[in-house]
Protein backbone atom coordinates (compact mmCIF):
# COMPACT_ATOMS: atom_id res chain seq x y z
CA UNK A 1 0.00 0.00 0.00
CA UNK A 2 0.96 3.94 -1.13
CA UNK A 3 -0.17 6.94 0.53
CA UNK A 4 0.91 10.04 -1.65
CA UNK A 5 0.08 13.41 -0.86
CA UNK A 6 1.41 16.11 1.71
CA UNK A 7 3.32 12.97 3.66
CA UNK A 8 4.49 9.75 2.22
CA UNK A 9 4.71 6.50 3.27
CA UNK A 10 4.39 3.10 1.57
CA UNK A 11 4.76 -0.48 3.08
CA UNK A 12 4.24 -3.86 1.96
CA UNK A 13 1.97 -6.14 4.62
CA UNK A 14 1.56 -9.86 4.23
CA UNK A 15 -0.56 -10.60 7.29
CA UNK A 16 -3.21 -8.80 9.23
CA UNK A 17 -3.64 -6.41 10.71
CA UNK A 18 -2.74 -4.41 7.50
CA UNK A 19 -0.94 -1.17 9.17
CA UNK A 20 1.17 1.63 6.69
CA UNK A 21 3.16 2.69 9.62
CA UNK A 22 3.25 -0.87 11.40
CA UNK A 23 2.11 -2.41 14.39
CA UNK A 24 3.56 -4.34 17.09
CA UNK A 25 1.25 -7.35 17.57
CA UNK A 26 -1.79 -5.57 16.64
CA UNK A 27 -0.97 -2.37 18.20
CA UNK A 28 -0.63 0.16 15.60
CA UNK A 29 2.13 2.37 14.95
CA UNK A 30 0.69 6.29 15.79
CA UNK A 31 0.83 8.39 12.36
CA UNK A 32 -0.30 12.16 13.20
CA UNK A 33 -1.22 13.57 9.57
CA UNK A 34 0.06 16.82 8.27
CA UNK A 35 -2.62 19.36 6.95
CA UNK A 36 -3.68 18.55 3.19
CA UNK A 37 -4.96 16.34 0.64
CA UNK A 38 -3.90 12.48 0.05
CA UNK A 39 -4.62 9.60 -1.51
CA UNK A 40 -4.29 6.15 -0.50
CA UNK A 41 -3.73 2.98 -2.68
CA UNK A 42 -3.55 -0.90 -1.89
CA UNK A 43 -3.56 -3.75 -3.94
CA UNK A 44 -3.81 -7.39 -3.12
CA UNK A 45 -1.41 -9.96 -4.48
CA UNK A 46 -1.78 -13.78 -4.28
CA UNK A 47 1.69 -14.04 -2.80
CA UNK A 48 3.64 -12.17 0.05
CA UNK A 49 5.33 -8.89 -0.95
CA UNK A 50 3.88 -7.66 -4.37
CA UNK A 51 4.57 -11.30 -5.57
CA UNK A 52 1.83 -13.33 -8.02
CA UNK A 53 -1.35 -12.29 -9.37
CA UNK A 54 -2.61 -8.27 -8.35
CA UNK A 55 -6.27 -8.06 -7.58
CA UNK A 56 -8.61 -5.46 -7.73
CA UNK A 57 -7.16 -2.45 -6.47
CA UNK A 58 -8.61 0.09 -3.85
CA UNK A 59 -8.16 3.66 -4.08
CA UNK A 60 -9.58 6.26 -1.28
CA UNK A 61 -8.68 9.84 -1.75
CA UNK A 62 -9.11 12.41 1.76
CA UNK A 63 -8.30 15.56 3.18
CA UNK A 64 -6.87 16.01 6.32
CA UNK A 65 -8.07 19.55 8.06
CA UNK A 66 -7.51 21.21 11.06
CA UNK A 67 -11.05 21.59 12.20
CA UNK A 68 -11.12 20.21 15.82
CA UNK A 69 -14.39 19.30 17.01
CA UNK A 70 -15.99 19.64 13.30
CA UNK A 71 -18.85 16.72 12.54
CA UNK A 72 -19.56 14.93 9.31
CA UNK A 73 -23.14 14.78 8.54
CA UNK A 74 -23.63 12.52 5.84
CA UNK A 75 -21.17 10.22 3.42
CA UNK A 76 -22.81 10.83 -0.16
CA UNK A 77 -20.69 9.48 -2.95
CA UNK A 78 -20.95 7.36 -5.73
CA UNK A 79 -21.27 4.00 -5.73
CA UNK A 80 -20.32 3.38 -9.60
CA UNK A 81 -18.95 5.83 -12.16
CA UNK A 82 -22.71 6.29 -13.26
CA UNK A 83 -24.02 7.71 -10.17
CA UNK A 84 -25.41 4.86 -8.40
CA UNK A 85 -25.22 6.09 -4.77
CA UNK A 86 -25.48 5.79 -1.81
CA UNK A 87 -25.34 7.99 1.74
CA UNK A 88 -25.28 7.47 5.41
CA UNK A 89 -25.28 9.48 8.80
CA UNK A 90 -24.99 10.66 11.29
CA UNK A 91 -21.31 10.36 10.93
CA UNK A 92 -19.91 9.76 13.82
CA UNK A 93 -22.51 8.15 15.57
CA UNK A 94 -23.49 7.27 18.68
CA UNK A 95 -26.44 5.46 18.67
CA UNK A 96 -28.35 4.39 15.13
CA UNK A 97 -27.05 4.99 11.49
CA UNK A 98 -29.22 5.33 8.67
CA UNK A 99 -28.20 4.06 5.16
CA UNK A 100 -29.86 5.14 1.99
CA UNK A 101 -29.39 3.89 -1.51
CA UNK A 102 -30.69 6.27 -5.23
CA UNK A 103 -34.00 4.95 -6.27
CA UNK A 104 -31.70 2.99 -8.91
CA UNK A 105 -29.49 1.36 -7.08
CA UNK A 106 -29.23 -2.22 -8.09
CA UNK A 107 -30.72 -5.26 -6.02
CA UNK A 108 -30.04 -7.61 -3.99
CA UNK A 109 -27.13 -5.50 -1.66
CA UNK A 110 -25.00 -6.49 1.19
CA UNK A 111 -24.08 -4.21 4.03
CA UNK A 112 -20.98 -5.12 6.16
CA UNK A 113 -19.42 -3.25 9.26
CA UNK A 114 -16.20 -4.79 9.96
CA UNK A 115 -13.69 -3.41 12.90
CA UNK A 116 -10.42 -2.20 12.07
CA UNK A 117 -8.61 -5.38 12.50
CA UNK A 118 -11.27 -6.83 9.46
CA UNK A 119 -13.12 -8.59 11.66
CA UNK A 120 -16.83 -9.09 10.82
CA UNK A 121 -19.64 -7.55 13.01
CA UNK A 122 -22.54 -7.12 10.91
CA UNK A 123 -23.69 -8.79 7.55
CA UNK A 124 -26.91 -8.30 6.03
CA UNK A 125 -28.23 -9.14 2.76
CA UNK A 126 -31.18 -6.42 1.60
CA UNK A 127 -33.75 -7.35 -1.48
CA UNK A 128 -35.53 -3.96 -1.27
CA UNK A 129 -34.33 -0.09 -1.46
CA UNK A 130 -35.56 0.58 2.24
CA UNK A 131 -33.71 2.42 4.59
CA UNK A 132 -31.23 0.47 6.58
CA UNK A 133 -31.33 1.51 10.07
CA UNK A 134 -27.96 -0.08 12.16
CA UNK A 135 -27.63 -0.41 16.05
CA UNK A 136 -24.57 0.73 16.94
CA UNK A 137 -24.96 0.47 20.98
CA UNK A 138 -23.12 -2.46 20.99
CA UNK A 139 -20.00 -1.26 19.48
CA UNK A 140 -17.08 0.00 21.30
CA UNK A 141 -16.04 3.99 20.36
CA UNK A 142 -13.39 3.56 17.52
CA UNK A 143 -13.34 3.05 13.66
CA UNK A 144 -15.69 0.81 11.55
CA UNK A 145 -15.61 0.11 7.76
CA UNK A 146 -19.03 0.34 5.94
CA UNK A 147 -19.07 -2.05 2.98
CA UNK A 148 -22.10 -1.62 0.48
CA UNK A 149 -21.55 -4.64 -2.10
CA UNK A 150 -23.99 -4.77 -4.85
CA UNK A 151 -23.38 -6.23 -8.82
CA UNK A 152 -22.22 -2.88 -9.98
CA UNK A 153 -19.56 -2.13 -7.04
CA UNK A 154 -18.55 -2.23 -3.73
CA UNK A 155 -17.84 1.13 -2.04
CA UNK A 156 -16.43 0.83 1.42
CA UNK A 157 -16.31 3.95 3.59
CA UNK A 158 -15.25 4.95 7.35
CA UNK A 159 -17.30 4.89 10.24
CA UNK A 160 -16.68 6.16 13.44
CA UNK A 161 -18.66 5.53 16.68
CA UNK A 162 -18.40 7.74 19.27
Amino acid sequence: MALSGTQNQAAWETTAPYALFGDNNGDFNPWTPAVGNYTLNGTPYTGPNGAGTAGNPLRITFTVTNTAGAKVAAESLPLTEQGRGWRFFPNPSSGVIRIELEPNHTLPFTVDIMDIMGRSLLHERKESLEAVMVNLHDFLPGIYILTIRSKTGVVSRKLIKQ
